[in-house]
C-alpha cells in the first residue's frame, strides 16, 4: 500500500526530522533553546509593485497575535542574477563548498494521483518550461511525486539534467471523474431507480469514493512531508510548487462523504507544517482554462432528473472544488494559485521574483503558548507609501511535539553535515567522482576529495598535528544508504612540510562499489573537537558499461601543480597507471601540464576492427585547440574487464587563458555504431607560478593507515 509520506521519506530518509546546517562559532544561535524560533520572509513593494531595497531592522514592526515582538535576526536577501540552468552546456564534474549557497530553493511536487493520464504531457511541458526558463544555474530544486514512486523523484540538485530525467518518468494516474463513475452507476441501475415511486431523490454513490479519499490524503500528506523537510533548511525562503489538478473530493458534506473529515485534517496538517517551516506553496493547475476538466466529452447523455446532480454542472463543480483546494493551500501559506491560465510565463516570473528579493525576520514569541493553534502575524514597515507582503500566520506546534524536537541531536558532527540538503560552507572542500567498470556487474566509483586550506594544526613534540574525520555516503534513488566510507585522517607534519598543508590542504581518495543506477553522494569532513566542518553533494549516474558495444569511463584529471597538496593514501588501482594523483582542480596555470586518464571498454564479441580513441581540447566556440588519436586493437584490451587504459598528457603552454572542454571519444573503426564520449570542462588562467614549482614537485604518498607524516 502506497503512502504519500513514503515518497518523501524514502527520497529524504537521511535528512531526519528537520535537517539544518550546523551553527558555527562565528554565527552563534541568538535564540533560546527551549523556545522555538519563528522565521518570516517579508516582501516590501513600492507603489509600482517593485521590491524596495535598503531597509533595516529598525524599519520593521512585527506582531504575533497583536503583541509586538523583538526582531532577533534580520537578513536582507537579494539572490544574485545567474544565467538559466539550461545555458550550462556541460555540467561541472567538481562540487565545492567554497562559496555558500546563494540561489533559490524549489521543491516541485508532481501530483500524479491527481493528474489525468491524458494531461501527463501538459504537466511535463509546464515543469520543463519552469526548469528551462526560470531555474537559474545557482538554484537548487527537487522533484517528488505523490504516488511514492522513487524512480520519478530527484533530491535537491543543481543538475538540470537530473531533474529532467526524473520528470520524463512522470505519468498521471488520476481516477476517473466522480460524476462519470456515478453516471455509469445510474445507467446500470436505471430500471431499479425508475420503479421507485416514493418521490424521494436517489443518491448515486461513487464506487471509487474510498480510493479517491485515500489518494487525497496521500497527496496532502506528501505535501506536508515535503514542507516539513524544506522547513529544516534555515535562513531562507522556501518555495514548494504543487503541480496538481486539485483534490477531487467534496469535503464540504462530511455526513454524505465519509472521507471528508480525514481529508480536512490532512489539509490542515499540510498548511500547518508549511507555515511552521516558512514554506510557501504555489498550487499550479497545468490544464489551463477549463470548465469541466475535459471530462464533458465523455458524457453521451444525461438523466432527466436534476436532483441526481449528474451532468455538466456536476463536472464544473468538481473542477471548482478541486481548484479551491489549490487556492486554499496556496493562500494560507503566503503563495498564490495558478488556475485557468493557459500561459504560465507571468506566474512563473512572479514566483521567481518573490523568491529573489525579500527580508527575513526571526523572533521568539514573547508569550509562547505551545497550543497547536493558528497564530496571526502582522508585519508593518515604518516608511510611508510601501506595501508589505507576508504570510498571515503560523501554527504553533503542540508542547509534546516541541519537546520531541528539542531532544534531537543537533551536534555539529558528521551526521549533521551529511544531513544538510545543501552544501555546508566552512572547512573548504572540493570533490570529484569518476566511475569505472568494477567486478560482478558493479562499478567502482573513485571519490577524490581535497580538503583545505584552513586546517587547524597544533604543535606537539615538534610536529604539527591535527585530525580530520571524513565520511562519504552513497544514497540510492529510494533514499537508502547503499555504500559509504568513513576514515580519520591523522596529520603529523614536520615544520618544512607544514606550509604545503597550510596553503594547499590535503587530498584523500575513496572507492565505492555501486550497481548501475542513480545515486546522490554526500561527502562531509570535520576537524575533530571543533565545529569546523563542511560538506558537498554529488548527483551521480552509474552507467551500465556493458550496455553498448564500446563504453568510456569517467575522466580523471591530474596535474603537476596539484601535487602541492599532500595525498594521504594512494589509490591501489591507480598507483601504477597514473603518474600523479587525480585532482579536483579545474583551473590550471598555463605552465602546467595536465594528464587526462580514462578507461575504454570493448564489449564486442569476436571483433576485428580496432577502436579509435580521440582526445580533444575544444574552445567555447568548439574549435579544437589540442587533438591526439590512438587506435587500440581488440586483442589489446585487458581480458578480465575488457578494458584499455587511455592516458594523454596535455601541455597548456599553447592554450590562451579561457574556458575549455576536454573530450575523450571512442568509436569502432568502420562501424555503424555511434561514438561514445566523456567531457570535462576546465579553464586556463594566466601564468602565476614559476616553472620550477611546476616541474620539480613530486607526488607524495602517505601511510596506508591514512596518516600523513612528513
Amino acid at each position: 500500500m502506497r503512502t504519500g509520506f513514503a515518497s518523501v521519506a524514502c527520497l529524504l530518509l537521511w535528512c531526519g526530522a528537520a535537517s539544518a546546517q550546523p551553527t558555527t562559532a562565528r554565527n552563534p544561535n541568538p535564540f533560546r533553546a527551549d523556545i522555538e524560533a519563528v522565521e518570516v520572509d517579508v516582501r516590501v513593494l513600492d507603489a509600482q509593485g517593485r521590491p524596495v531595497p535598503g531597509l533595516t531592522r529598525e524599519d520593521f514592526e512585527l506582531f504575533d497575535e497583536g503583541v509586538r515582538q523583538e526582531i532577533r535576526t534580520f537578513t536582507s536577501v537579494d539572490v544574485p542574477s545567474a544565467p538559466p540552468a539550461r545555458s550550462v552546456a556541460i555540467e561541472p564534474d567538481v562540487q565545492s563548498n567554497r562559496h555558500a549557497f546563494d540561489g533559490r530553493l524549489y521543491m516541485l511536487v508532481l501530483d500524479d494521483l491527481h493528474t489525468t493520464p491524458l494531461q501527463t504531457n501538459r504537466v511535463k511541458r509546464a515543469v520543463r518550461r519552469f526548469l528551462d526558463d526560470y531555474l537559474a544555474a545557482n538554484d537548487r530544486a527537487a522533484i517528488v511525486v505523490t504516488s511514492g514512486r522513487t524512480d520519478g523523484s530527484q533530491e535537491l540538485t543543481v543538475s538540470r539534467q537530473a531533474l529532467l530525467t526524473a520528470l520524463d518518468r512522470f505519468q498521471g494516474r488520476k481516477l476517473r471523474s466522480s460524476t462519470l463513475e456515478r453516471l455509469d452507476q445510474y445507467y446500470m441501475n436505471r430500471d431499479i431507480l425508475e420503479r421507485r415511486n416514493d418521490g424521494r431523490p436517489e443518491r448515486i454513490d461513487d464506487p471509487l469514493e474510498h480510493e479517491r479519499g485515500y489518494n487525497a490524503r496521500v497527496a496532502l500528506d506528501t505535501l506536508a512531508a515535503a514542507a516539513k523537510w524544506l522547513g529544516g533548511v534555515p535562513a531562507r525562503r522556501k518555495a514548494l510548487l504543487f503541480f496538481s489538478e486539485g483534490i477531487d473530493y467534496d469535503i464540504h458534506d462530511a455526513i454524505e462523504n465519509k472521507e471528508a473529515s480525514t481529508i480536512l485534517a490532512s489539509a490542515h496538517n499540510a498548511i500547518a507544517t508549511a507555515t511552521r517551516g516558512n514554506v510557501t506553496i504555489y498550487g499550479i493547475d497545468p490544464r489551463g482554462l477549463t470548465l469541466d476538466g475535459g471530462d464533458g466529452i465523455d458524457v453521451a447523455s444525461l438523466p432527466d432528473d436534476p436532483s441526481l446532480n449528474l451532468g455538466t454542472t456536476s463536472l464544473a463543480n468538481e473542477v471548482r472544488l478541486a481548484q479551491d483546494s489549490l487556492r486554499r493551500v496556496s493562500d494560507e501559506t503566503g503563495g498564490f494559485a495558478i488556475v485557468n491560465a493557459n500561459d504560465l510565463s507571468a506566474s512563473f516570473s512572479r514566483i521567481r521574483d518573490e523568491n529573489s528579493h525579500y527580508y527575513l525576520l526571526g523572533y521568539q514569541p514573547s508569550t509562547p503558548r505551545r497550543d497547536g493553534k493558528f497564530h496571526r502575524l502582522e508585519v508593518r514597515v515604518r516608511r510611508p507609501g510601501l506595501r508589505v507582503v507576508a504570510r498571515r500566520g503560523y501554527v504553533d506546534p503542540k508542547a509534546e511535539t516541541r519537546r520531541a524536537e528539542a531532544n534531537e541531536d543537533r551536534a555539529p558532527d558528521l551526521r549533521a553535515l551529511l544531513d544538510s540538503p545543501v552544501p555546508v560552507p566552512g572547512l573548504a572542500l572540493d570533490s570529484t567522482v569518476a566511475v569505472f567498470r568494477g567486478a560482478s556487474g558493479k562499478a567502482s566509483a573513485l571519490v577524490t576529495l581535497e580538503v583545505g586550506p584552513g586546517i587547524t594544526l597544533k604543535e606537539v613534540d615538534g610536529a604539527h598535528r591535527g585530525r580530520v574525520d571524513v565520511s562519504v555516503l552513497a544514497l540510492g534513488a529510494d533514499g537508502k544508504a547503499t555504500g559509504g566510507d568513513q576514515r580519520a585522517i591523522e596529520l603529523k607534519l614536520k615544520p618544512d612540510t607544514l606550509p604545503r598543508v597550510s596553503q594547499h590542504g590535503f587530498r584523500t581518495l575513496s572507492r565505492l562499489d555501486l550497481a548501475p543506477g542513480r545515486y546522490q553522494l554526500r561527502i562531509a569532513a570535520r576537524e575533530q573537537g571543533s565545529d569546523h566542518g563542511g560538506s558537498v553533494i554529488h548527483d551521480l549516474v552509474v552507467p551500465d558499461f556493458a550496455a553498448t558495444p564500446v563504453a568510456v569511463s569517467h575522466v580523471l584529471l591530474a596535474s603537476r601543480a596539484a601535487t602541492q597538496a599532500l595525498t594521504t593514501k594512494p589509490d591501489a588501482e591507480l598507483k601504477d597507471r597514473l603518474p600523479v594523483p587525480p585532482t579536483a582542480l579545474r583551473d590550471f596555470d598555463r605552465r602546467d601540464v595536465i594528464t587526462a586518464f580514462a578507461e575504454v571498454y570493448d564489449n564486442r564479441s569476436g571483433a576485428l576492427e580496432p577502436v579509435t580513441l580521440t582526445t580533444s581540447v575544444l574552445t567555447q566556440s568548439g574549435t579544437p585547440a589540442f587533438r591526439s588519436e590512438e587506435n587500440v586493437e581488440p586483442f589489446s584490451f585487458e581480458p578480465k574487464r575488457h578494458s584499455w587504459t587511455h592516458r594523454v598528457e596535455i601541455p597548456l603552454k599553447d592554450l590562451s587563458p579561457g574556458a575549455y572542454v576536454l573530450r575523450i571519444e571512442a568509436k569502432p573503426r568502420n562501424s555503424a555504431s555511434s561514438a561514445v564520449y566523456r567531457e570535462v570542462p576546465f579553464s586556463v588562467r594566466p601564468d602565476r607560478r614559476t616553472t620550477s614549482e611546476l616541474v620539480e614537485i613530486k607526488p607524495l604518498a602517505g601511510l596506508d593507515r591514512g596518516e600523513v607524516m612528513q
